[in-house]
């Protein structure tokens, strides 16, 4: 599993399309990624999706499924296993007043914390430019 983490708009699909890529350079057809929209996907949709997009927006439709966030990342990794997840990173922007969007916010922190410490690569993209953190 990989995670792409990042500010909106900061060019992290783009990303997640040219990993992908370059993973499965070595076949002799290109291959279309198939992208979930974690914003309207079903949950079959974001199982089997090659790219899960707006992961963040998948955990705020769901917030059941992420009670305890170490159980779904070790579920969610072996039912994925070489997925990409793609999510906003929220923790850096203005404290939400709401309530409930404090307490999403902090689930998409506990959950890609949990997740990245299972991915086998997690990156942050910047200015549309990837780092690799581990």
């Amino acid at each position: 599993m990989i995670l792409i983490a990042g500010g909106a708009f900061q060019g992290k699909l783009h990303f997640a399309c040219e990993l992908f890529d370059r993973k499965r350079n070595n076949e002799e057809q290109a291959v279309q990624p198939v992208i979930a929209d974690g914003a309207a996907c079903t949950y079959e949709e974001a199982a089997s999706a090659d790219i899960l997009n707006h992961f963040h927006d998948y955990i705020r439709r769901f917030p059941d499924l992420f009670a305890d966030p170490a159980a779904f990342g070790q579920e969610w990794e072996e039912k994925c296993p070489d997925q990409i997840l793609v999510t906003n990173e929220l923790g850096y922007g203005v404290v939400p007043l709401d309530k409930e969007d404090r307490r999403w916010r902090e689930q998409c922190g506990r959950v890609c914390t949990a997740i990245a410490g299972r991915c086998n690569e997690v990156y942050r993209v910047v200015c549309g430019i990837g780092v690799k953190l581990k």
